[in-house]
């Protein structure tokens, strides 16, 4: 035979304060999380403020960076990537689809059938559009643009090692 759970209430009023208790607990959870959080937001805004000027300045780095590496750029028709003591530089193929006319290239695309390709908001979707063949993108006024950006990343580790 199996045995019966002891049962904690005797009462539905000791269920009521077991409930209120809840209430109180969530409460209570409620207001400390919210002080928390208010608590980290406001250790993100100091954080911010502390590390402005570096942030500038980081960008500044990245734009030089990558300024210089694009005017190296022929360095990299082998490998993709240069790695250095503290990071790497590297170019990355990014394609994207554009046109002149995105209402040309809706009126083409409805009337080609091909209604995947429009986005509900009337734009052409470049997602879509991307799977396209050259010769079909151009019969709707559109083209692929194949670029090369460059990116970099430091060495986070080494960077820490070298201190």
């Amino acid at each position: 035979m199996a045995k019966k759970k002891a049962i904690q209430f005797e009462s539905w009023d000791d269920v009521d304060k077991a409930l209120r208790r809840m209430g109180e607990i969530d409460i209570l959870k409620t207001k400390v999380e919210g002080d928390m959080n208010l608590k980290i937001n406001a250790a993100k805004e100091e954080a911010e403020r502390l590390t402005a000027a570096e942030t500038v300045e980081r960008k500044q780095l990245e734009k030089a960076v990558l300024e210089y590496a694009e005017s190296r750029k022929e360095e990299f028709t082998g490998a993709r990537k240069k790695e250095l003591t503290f990071g790497y530089v590297a170019f990355k193929v990014v394609t994207s689809v554009s046109w002149k006319n995105a209402e040309a290239v809706i009126k083409a695309l409805k009337s080609a059938g091909m209604s995947a390709c429009v986005k509900v908001k009337e734009t052409p979707d470049k997602d879509e559009l991307k799977k396209l063949d050259a010769n079909t993108l151009t019969r709707v006024g559109a083209w692929l643009e194949i670029k090369d950006k460059p990116r970099c990343e430091p060495d986070i580790q080494k960077i820490a090692e070298a201190k």
